[in-house]
């Protein structure tokens, strides 16, 4: 094995640990976005909620106040849940794009180590061949030379 590829196939196992490290990334933060999903729409769940269906006593200012308020906290409970599904899917974005890169970093790698043992196969078979090459005219002169001596 040469230096050369030494060096690739160390090179190759460093990328590949990093796409791992990527890939993982990237499936916690698709589960970090699904949960947030799931918070949101929850979130909406409580919120479409009717208000009669809460309201069991009569209607007095007391009531629709905290009905107010209740209603007011589900509604900042929504647009927490939404900040925080926005902000999941742009992590979870960004953790694609990173994953993505290192992909195709592996992968040029991989087509390199391709040419590389290809080159050196192909060096091997011109070695064979021309080990073969001499040892076939080594023996055709030494079959030239015995031929000569046995002649009259």
């Amino acid at each position: 094995m040469s230096r050369r590829t030494s060096r690739l196939e160390t090179l190759l196992r460093v990328r590949r640990i990093q796409e791992e490290i990527r890939r993982g990334r990237l499936a916690g933060e698709v589960m970090a976005e699904r949960r947030a999903l799931q918070m949101l729409e929850q979130a909406h769940d409580r919120y479409a909620v009717p208000v009669s269906d809460m309201v069991v006593t009569p209607e007095t200012a007391q009531v629709f106040m905290a009905t107010r308020r209740h209603r007011t906290a589900l509604a900042g409970s929504v647009r927490v849940a939404s900040a925080g599904a926005d902000t999941a899917t742009h992590v979870t974005f960004l953790a694609r794009h990173e994953w993505s890169e290192a992909a195709m970093r592996m992968t040029a790698l991989e087509r390199l180590e391709d040419r590389a043992r290809e080159a050196a196969r192909t060096e091997l078979l011109a070695t064979e061949q021309r080990t073969s090459d001499e040892s076939s005219s080594a023996r055709h002169r030494g079959s030239a030379v015995s031929t000569r001596r046995t002649g009259p």
